[in-house]
């Protein structure tokens, strides 16, 4: 059985992607389980932990019922201006 943990650990552009995630602050956000199912099946294929995550989606999820769709549309539109090496996607 791998550990999810320290595979997540290991790879030095993923630990950025949730730093850049936690800097966001918005409430209630998760990294989707796409990018890391992604990365997870290139590690247990390929058995390599650097894995260029950059051309994968990266969907991010939060809860505010306090944000409308209108401003979480600006708000993925300023991570998109600021990340652009990064192929947003916030819900």
């Amino acid at each position: 059985m791998i550990d999810v943990e320290k595979l997540i650990k290991q790879n030095s552009e993923l630990m950025t992607l949730l730093k850049i995630i936690h800097s966001f602050q918005l409430n209630d956000c998760w990294l989707c389980a796409g990018t890391l199912r992604n990365y997870i099946w290139d590690y247990l294929s390929t058995g390599n932990t650097s894995s260029n995550i950059n051309f994968s989606d990266i969907d991010v999820i939060f809860f505010d019922k306090n944000i409308s769709y209108e401003q979480t549309v600006e708000i993925e539109n300023q991570i998109k201006r600021k990340y652009p090496e990064y192929n947003w996607e916030i819900k």
